[in-house]
């Protein structure tokens, strides 16, 4: 027998992601996972383990107790949150109801890979452009715009954010807007502009943040219409009892995040200040957890430093595989003092200083 497979998934090149600690045996400190560096919240570590005996039972598979919390967060209706298994799944998702194939998507890159790898699998003609032509570039032909903000893996702000979506909204475009970092940053969040623009989707995450990758929880903000459109493609109990349990606990644990931002602006601070002391290399500025660094004055391609920081129990990101990007290219996360110091000291001795 001879399978019959849609072109578009025959062609399908799935993403390389960071966080990969399980095939490093080796590795002590992974640095390629933006990830609070603290951890989880106690809190919700505790509700969780007094949640065990939950798991006999089906999830609510209408998340209700955890969108009335997020509607608390957020400062939105329980109508405009949609929940989903991790981040992926709310993309994924949100390509399968809204991309039809031949639909123009413009991607600025370099940036997240998994919008490519599903705008493809539904169809789509990709657009990619450089950030500061993304406005320039909407026009009538355009169906959706991805943007992640702050942006991975530059940490950059989008700029004139709010133009470009009241010009997609213009040409009936939507626009795939990606906050997984906005805890981070200073920024405000664009969850509270979804009635003023009706073509917005937002994306948030309490993989980063949160510390909750091994949990997979993320949800969106639209409007109404939107997100009607998305729960019929949402699959029944598609986040588990555990993972409702640790997000409620984790949003409602003020002294956590309060804690987590003065420590990642600290941090973040100290560790930019000493990468950018190592001459070799280039360090850009960011808004998130995390730095993108380009070894070309050094002369080392990001495959050979991350194979030296192995060697030294540490993890880092290539990022020779974004687009727009090449072979010396690495993102590094920002971690506690003692494993920052230890870095810049690996760094220093990879380039030669």
């Amino acid at each position: 027998m001879k399978l019959k497979v849609r072109e578009e998934v025959l062609n399908l090149k799935k993403a390389i992601h960071g966080g990969d600690v399980w095939n490093f045996s080796d590795v002590k400190i992974d640095f390629s996972s933006n990830v609070n560096p603290l951890g989880p919240s106690e809190k919700a570590m505790k509700a969780v383990k007094n949640s065990l005996w939950k798991c006999a039972h089906y999830p609510d598979s209408n998340t209700r107790e955890l969108k009335k919390a997020l509607s608390e967060y957020l400062g939105v209706s329980t109508e405009n949150i949609i929940v989903g298994n991790g981040s992926t799944e709310m993309i994924k998702n949100f390509c399968e109801a809204f991309i039809n194939k031949g639909d123009e998507i413009l991607i600025p890159q370099p940036t997240y890979s998994d919008y490519e790898v599903y705008a493809r699998l539904y169809g789509a003609k990709i657009a990619f452009v450089p950030d500061k032509k993304t406005i320039s570039t909407i026009n009538s032909k355009t169906r959706a715009i991805f943007l992640c903000n702050p942006n991975n893996p530059t940490g950059r702000a989008v700029e004139k954010l709010e133009e470009i979506i009241e010009k997609a909204q213009n040409y009936s475009a939507l626009v795939f807007l990606d906050e997984a970092y906005t805890e981070f940053t200073d920024q405000e969040s664009f969850c509270s502009r979804i009635e003023d623009f009706e073509n917005l989707f937002v994306l948030r995450s309490l993989t980063k943040f949160f510390a909750l990758p091994g949990l997979r929880m993320g949800y969106g903000i639209a409007n109404k219409e939107i997100i009607e459109c998305l729960e019929k493609l949402r699959l029944p109990w598609n986040l588990n009892t555990l993972a409702q349990v640790a997000a409620i606990e984790s949003i409602e644990d003020g002294k956590y995040i309060r804690e987590s931002k003065k420590f990642m602006k600290k941090e973040r601070d100290f560790l930019y200040k000493e990468l950018s002391k190592i001459q070799n290399l280039k360090v850009f500025p960011s808004e998130a957890n995390f730095f993108l660094i380009d070894l070309r004055k050094a002369g080392i391609k990001a495959s050979t430093a991350k194979k030296k920081l192995i060697e030294k129990g540490m993890l880092i990101r290539d990022c020779s595989f974004f687009r727009g990007l090449n072979e010396y290219f690495i993102r590094v996360c920002v971690r506690n003092r003692e494993e920052n110091v230890g870095l810049v000291r690996e760094l220093k001795s990879i380039v030669g200083e």
